[in-house]
């Protein structure tokens, strides 16, 4: 599995509207809890640039496993 970084930014570049992490959480099937994701986003120091190398690969495995 993605660490949760990638898997936060995934949902950033890839959601439309509102990004909660009850939303991230709800999408996961509930297997990463919304409160795990926002300890990780209280305890680090993120931009653009570290959320986009943390979670470009997995975005990109992402997006040729997702049927649209």
């Amino acid at each position: 599995m993605q660490g949760i970084e990638d898997l936060h930014t995934d949902f950033l570049l890839l959601t439309p509207g509102k990004a909660t992490a009850t939303r991230i959480s709800q999408m996961l099937g509930g297997e990463i809890s919304h409160d795990k994701i926002t300890r990780m986003l209280n305890n680090g120091k993120y931009g653009d640039r570290e959320l986009w190398c943390n979670v470009k690969a997995m975005v990109r495995r992402w997006e040729q496993a997702v049927v649209w």
